[in-house]
């Protein structure tokens, strides 16, 4: 059941993207990421919402929130991908 869930979480906030229903779609990831707060997808996702909505500030939280989770849970720094999109936060 979760795994689905997740899996139709993700699917539903990306429609919500391409549609350009952008705050839908960072509530959606949102609650993917209560379910699961490691799933570095939604948090990629949130960031990229963000970017698009002018709102560089929350993107860059949300960065920092996934980095401080993943260093004290699981020991790990996060993905090349969301590095990658850190960076264009970063560049503006």
């Amino acid at each position: 059941m979760r795994s689905k869930f997740l899996r139709y979480t993700g699917e539903l906030g990306r429609i919500f993207e391409e549609t350009g229903e952008l705050n839908k779609a960072i509530e959606t990831f949102k609650k993917g990421i209560e379910v699961d707060h490691l799933a570095e997808e939604f948090y990629q996702r949130l960031m990229t919402c963000y970017h698009r909505l002018g709102r560089r500030a929350e993107a860059l939280a949300i960065y920092n929130n996934l980095t401080k989770i993943f260093s004290t849970t699981i020991g790990l720094s996060p993905s090349s991908q969301t590095e990658a999109i850190y960076k264009t936060l970063l560049s503006g």
